[in-house]
């Protein structure tokens, strides 16, 4: 099983010290027992970009993590099915002025996991609505109690 993780997964793995740190070490326990754990290069760009990581280590942290960094190019089709799915959410009648605001990046790695992997954690309950898709997963959701 190919596991793809959200932004926020690792994020809070690395980062937080409050539950959902808790959870996201639970998490990522699990989903290394069952297969492989993938980031895509989306999220990579995410994290680099936080101040708390530094560039020099950062391919190192991942691999200490086994978190596998996939760089296999997103082909025309993925930008185009990521562009779909944006499209559809922003002429959705539920997105009312003031909700939750999704990024073309959040469709970005919607794409990605629907071609390269079987599975997609995320801490983002807004984006597992929006993707409506059941193998898209509240992470702490998805370990067994």
């Amino acid at each position: 099983m190919k596991i793809a993780l959200d932004t926020n997964v690792v994020s809070y793995f690395f980062f937080s010290q409050n539950e959902l740190a808790n959870s996201a070490r639970e998490v990522l326990s699990y989903a290394r027992g069952m297969g492989e754990v993938v980031i895509n290069s989306v999220v990579y760009a995410e994290l680099s970009a936080m101040d708390e990581f530094e560039l020099s280590s950062f391919d190192k942290i991942l691999r200490a993590a086994r978190i596998i960094p996939d760089w296999t190019p997103l082909e025309p089709k993925l930008w185009l099915r990521a562009g779909f799915l944006y499209s559809q959410y922003a002429r959705s009648p539920k997105l009312k002025k003031g909700s939750d605001r999704r990024l073309l990046a959040d469709f970005l790695i919607l794409a990605h996991f629907e071609a390269r992997a079987d599975l997609l954690l995320t801490f983002d309950n807004a984006l597992v609505q929006v993707a409506n898709d059941p193998r898209v997963v509240y992470a702490s959701d998805w370990v067994p109690a």
